[in-house]
């Protein structure tokens, strides 16, 4: 541990360091008692053997986030950043510590239990039923089931978890369809008689749900972490939802898709999974809380109905009180890693309220403080957990930069995306990598357009051609066809800027290769943007070759996207493809003047050489007259 003296002194009233200033050092207190102060106002003391100016380093902010004042005199031991992280990564008490303190010097949420902390009172809540047995124990559906013999549950083997998955490289969903498994709740009431039925229902509803559509969108072999924690928005367009229930060990992921009937109290009007691993949350003795939590961050984002989206609000408040309590009470036995886990999985939690919430800005900054925090605690070789936690902070950063247009939050989210890229490598997730590549490139595109700045455009474009290696328009074709229409984009704005209309051509062609892939009549709003995007290529090609013709065709694709988009109830587009088609207008009006400018040019310029050609022979013709008349 490195440290500038064995320690430093303060008086009281001393000031140790101001918000804001660089933050290069944490400050152990050895004697005495400091003042806390944020924005003025004392938030908390602290004393002896605690820390001060955790925030700054860890969080890779660089400043203090407040200022320190000794409220008596102090003795403190001052412990170099670098040196600090390494300490955190190692020292159990100061991994818990720092996970203690998160939650207190963080934008301190006022997270109260409406619920009670148990499942039952959670599905009572949300499902209106009582609730007269809980179990969460993975059991194997199988002949029991069918014969109503539910007492001696055959546990889940996993061994049959991992031959399902032995071969990662095709396994869809369709081969998993002969074992099935079910978290079993025991529903009082009209809507279960019981385990069996409710397990039943499960089993009967598989073959009504239109399997062959979700396994053409993708296989259990092709998804990574951000796919898994994504997949929820893609199933939703089916009219099924889905739990993800498994379970995992230290080398390899174990998972299982369970079809369920869309009455189901847990997910009503939306869709849920789970998957029991380190991902997220350490498996700590398969406590239940842990497997209502994932539901619960998931299934609350899925419904669009008011009164739907208001019950499922219920569960993620309850999963953000019990996520709270993992940080706010930790276990001391827990390794450094396990404290990153509950803070990430406080943050996760923190994060889904914000985006949920009109007023969630409050709790989207809480996410982003603790994300920050869990880095540190994370060890090196935990590379998918370090690439989640700076995609995360990449989301949040980027959000906000969206809400507040600030270019340095755009910035700082870049930076985030490129260190999550840095841990995922292509041979080992080429999904994840292919998805940052992706976002690096939109946000190097939005950065081009505020700053014109050409390394930008060139990064975008090259960012936009790494992703498209793993979407391909045979693997994903309507992914291949965004990142199509994204770069076909890059390259309008750039070579109109610099005046290059060889990558306008090119831009066209990257549009009709979108155009190929989006049908009309499948997603038509996603055909409409292609389709403007070709029209601004027309467009520009066209007036700059002062091609009548190519202008015209521009022209007509704006009103064939406009059209769409009104139907769509697109407003914003419609007033783009306006816009756009009265610039066609009053371009073709000036090209209309300009020709008749041209062509009275050339008429005057005709008649300009017949007068003088007149002029030469009526002075010719009199010359020979006069020479005549005198002979």
């Amino acid at each position: 541990m490195t440290m500038i003296e064995n320690t430093i002194s303060f008086k009281s009233g001393d000031i140790i360091f101001k918000e804001g200033e660089p933050a290069d050092y944490v400050f152990r207190i050895l004697l005495g008692s400091v003042e806390i102060k944020k924005r003025g106002s004392v938030i908390e003391k602290l004393s002896s053997s605690d820390f001060i100016g955790i925030e700054g380093v860890a969080t890779k902010k660089g400043v203090y986030e407040y200022t320190a004042i000794a409220s008596l005199d102090v003795e403190l031991v001052p412990i170099y950043h670098e040196d600090f992280i390494e300490l955190m990564k190692t020292d159990n008490e100061v991994a818990l510590y720092v996970s203690k303190r998160a939650i207190k010097v963080s934008s301190t949420i006022g997270v109260e239990n409406k619920i009670n902390n148990n499942p039952k009172s959670l599905i009572e809540a949300v499902s209106g039923q009582r609730i007269t047995s809980f179990r969460t124990d993975i059991v194997k559906v199988d002949e029991k089931v069918n014969q109503g013999n539910l007492e001696q549950p055959k546990p889940a083997s996993k061994n049959l978890f991992k031959s399902i998955l032995k071969e990662r490289s095709e396994v869809e969903l369709r081969s998993l369809k002969e074992d099935f498994f079910a978290i079993l709740a025991n529903v009082e009431g009209d809507y279960t008689k019981g385990c069996k039925n409710w397990a039943l229902s499960c089993f009967h509803n598989i073959p009504k749900v239109r399997v062959s559509e979700i396994e053409s969108v993708f296989k259990i072999s092709s998804l990574s972490e951000m796919d898994l924690f994504n997949i929820f928005d893609l199933i939703s367009k089916f009219n099924a939802n889905v739990v993800v229930i498994g379970e995992v060990d230290e080398s390899e992921r174990i998972l299982e898709f369970k079809f369920l009937s869309s009455e189901n109290p847990y997910f009503e009007g939306g869709i849920g999974f789970y998957l029991h691993n380190s991902l997220f949350i350490p498996i700590n003795g398969g406590n239940e809380f842990y497997k209502l939590l994932r539901v619960c961050l998931l299934g609350a984002m899925s419904s669009n109905d008011a009164l739907k989206k208001e019950r499922l609000n219920l569960l993620l408040e309850d999963a953000l009180v019990k996520a709270h309590s993992l940080i706010e009470n930790p276990n001391s036995s827990l390794s450094s890693k396990e404290h990153a886990y509950n803070l990430i999985c406080y943050a996760n939690a923190c994060y889904k309220k914000g985006m949920l919430d009109k007023r969630g800005y409050k709790y989207l900054n809480e996410a982003m403080t603790i994300y920050s925090l869990s880095l540190p605690l994370l060890p090196e070789v935990d590379a998918r957990m370090t690439a989640f936690v700076n995609h995360q902070l990449g989301c949040l950063n980027n959000y906000l930069a969206s809400k507040s247009g600030k270019i340095s939050e755009y910035r700082k989210a870049l930076s985030f995306f490129e260190e999550a890229l840095k841990s995922s490598p292509k041979e080992i997730e080429p999904m994840l990598w292919a998805n940052l590549n992706f976002k690096i490139g939109e946000l190097c595109f939005k950065l081009a357009i505020i700053e014109n700045k050409e390394e930008d455009f060139f990064k975008s474009i090259n960012c936009f051609n790494a992703s498209s290696t793993i979407y391909t328009k045979e693997d994903d074709a309507l992914k291949w066809s965004e990142i199509m229409t994204f770069m076909a984009r890059v390259l309008l704005i750039h070579g109109e800027e610099y005046r290059n209309y060889d990558e306008v051509k090119k831009a066209m062609d990257f549009a009709l290769n979108a155009l190929s892939v989006r049908d009309k009549s499948v997603v038509p709003v996603l055909w409409a943007n292609s389709k403007s995007v070709l029209a601004s290529g027309l467009f520009l090609y066209g007036r700059n070759k002062k091609d009548k013709t190519m202008i015209y065709d521009a022209k007509k694709a704006f009103f064939d996207a406009k059209e769409v988009y009104l139907k769509a109830g697109v407003h914003s587009q419609v007033v783009t493809s306006d816009k756009n088609i009265n610039k066609i207008e009053e371009h073709l009006i000036e090209m209309q003047k300009d020709e008749e400018f041209l062509e009275k040019k050339k008429v005057k310029t005709i008649f300009d050489g017949l007068d003088m050609s007149l002029d030469r022979d009526e002075g010719y013709n009199k010359g020979d007259k006069r020479d005549i008349g005198k002979y």
